[in-house]
């Protein structure tokens, strides 16, 4: 993994996480909403801060929403293992969809895949499991 693209991912999840207060003054249902508009215009403000962070999490909303632009969402596909760094990607993508859904008028889903092995902690299932179905993913 290149250097910035760790800077992103680290920063990005101190935000998500609350440490700097991305979901303050937020409502669970405007967090966890059909659409999650309300994360992409908060991540949007944040990303106007003329700071490393700021230019990071404008650089990931632009690579994504760009994404879904080109391929459309039903030929996007994130992986999702329930880590922390998938934790970050997925709350990017989610907020990355909803203002393609919003500037298309559309309604789609983030597409999933999580890869099951026999080792994996039973916690790490339930979590993956319990955030495909409160997002509204789909798990593929």
């Amino acid at each position: 993994r290149d250097v910035a693209g760790l800077e992103i991912v680290n920063a990005v999840e101190l935000q998500l996480h609350g440490q700097l207060g991305v979901f303050e003054g937020l409502h669970k249902e405007e967090i966890f909403g059909p659409r999650f508009a309300a994360l992409f215009r908060r991540l949007s403000r944040d990303a106007e801060e003329p700071t490393p962070f700021g230019r990071a999490l404008a650089r990931s909303l632009t690579i994504l929403r760009d994404t879904l632009r080109l391929y459309g969402p039903e030929r996007v596909v994130a992986s999702f293992n329930g880590g922390k760094d998938a934790v970050v990607i997925l709350h990017l993508s989610l907020a990355a969809l909803a203002a393609h859904n919003e500037a298309t008028g559309g309604d789609a889903r983030l597409r999933v895949i999580f890869f099951e092995t026999d080792d994996e902690f039973p916690e790490i299932d339930a979590f993956v499991r319990e955030t495909v179905e409160r997002s509204r993913l789909e798990l593929v």
